[in-house]
């Protein structure tokens, strides 16, 4: 029963060998872990902008408030405040969820 099983199962996919972080020596090689583009980007909910500023100011950690963002919805606008990280955008809190995320409505 166990070779039917098999024999029906979809096929998985062979790994090529490589793993850049494991063959890259003592030193960090630059390159992508998954086979996709870039889909998100790290943004603060414009709701939380007073909360991270406080934070900062405190030297605490803010962490907690990154979220990831589909790029289209994430703000690399000029016009963000100077004291944010260049990394990261803004985004609108209304399509955001507690319990299941960014939802690109």
């Amino acid at each position: 029963m166990a070779d039917l099983l098999e024999e029906l199962s979809l096929k998985e996919r062979e790994a090529d060998g490589s793993a850049r972080f494991l063959d890259g020596g003592y030193f960090a090689t630059r390159g992508a872990f998954r086979d996709t583009d870039d889909f998100t980007h790290p943004c603060i909910l414009n709701s939380d902008l007073e909360q991270v500023k406080a934070s900062i100011d405190e030297r605490k950690p803010y962490d907690g408030f990154i979220v990831g963002v589909p790029k289209r919805f994430a703000d690399m606008s000029e016009t963000k405040p100077s004291w944010l990280p260049k990394y990261l955008g803004i985004a609108n809190a209304e399509f955001y969820s507690p319990d299941r995320g960014f939802i690109a409505g």
